[in-house]
């Protein structure tokens, strides 16, 4: 797999308590046989962001595709979030985030909806 990454944060107010995180992946995914599974995926995403002391609300549009190169298969993906998250420490982070993911494809088993609702903890070192 070779990936090529662009990410962007832009100031929406002077106290840089608003902002915008943009996201663009190019995936270029290679299987170690006869290549039947290779596939070039495209992703980008938008989030709208709110920040305030150790608070943190967002809301996220993506969209990926997907592109078989060998078999007559694409898939395209628009997924939608809404979240909260509360900075502890430097490294120690929860949240609360719900997903909306809607598959179209042209290949029967790609094609789904699909609801979640994600709560944890989150450490970085």
């Amino acid at each position: 797999m070779n990936q090529l990454s662009f990410e962007n944060e832009h100031s929406l107010s002077s106290d840089h308590s608003w902002f915008l995180e943009t996201e663009l992946d190019l995936i270029f995914t290679r299987d170690n046989g006869p290549g039947y599974l290779n596939y070039n995926r495209i992703e980008g995403s938008e989030s709208l962001n709110y920040q305030s002391g150790t608070w943190k609300v967002f809301g996220t549009v993506g969209l990926e595709y997907y592109n078989y190169l060998q078999i007559t298969r694409a898939s395209r993906i628009i997924e939608f979030s809404a979240g909260i998250e509360k900075q502890f420490h430097d490294w120690l982070y929860t949240g609360f985030e719900l997903n909306r993911v809607d598959s179209t494809s042209n290949y029967s088993e790609d094609i789904y909806q699909s609801n979640s609702y994600l709560f944890g903890i989150n450490a970085y070192f």
